[in-house]
């Protein structure tokens, strides 16, 4: 049985961060894109390596998180990144932070998350 609801924690190089209630984790769930490839011998599979990306995950964020989640997307380092889901299981990896756009209204902020070069997200069973 699956669990589904509000992510749990997002941890960045760190420091932990509230998602709001209605955070939607977009993941694709495979780290290829199959294709087929026709040729006269019949189709031959193609596979290319797509990068893990989580995206679209809104943090509630004080003036002060901002501008520490700003000057951590403007690194060129990678960093620890960790989200934890509904049914307790984390997943982690290092990589880099794309900042959306800043909601005044709600204090949120939009956070896509893609792991660096050669990682990938690595679950924690709860």
């Amino acid at each position: 049985m699956s669990v589904a609801g509000s992510l749990l924690k997002v941890t960045i190089d760190g420091s932990a961060y509230r998602a709001v209630s209605d955070a939607d984790a977009a993941k694709i769930p495979n780290r290829f894109e199959n294709a087929a490839l026709p040729s006269s011998g019949g189709n031959m599979q193609q596979k290319v390596i797509r990068a893990e990306n989580i995206t679209g995950i809104d943090l509630q964020v004080t003036t002060a998180e901002l501008e520490t989640l700003r000057e951590l997307a403007d690194r060129t380092d990678s960093y620890p990144m960790a989200i934890t889901y509904p049914d307790g299981s984390t997943y982690r990896t290092n990589g880099f932070i794309n900042l959306g756009e800043y909601n005044n209204q709600n204090s949120t902020v939009s956070v896509d998350f893609m792991p660096g070069f050669n990682n990938t997200w690595t679950r924690f069973a709860p």
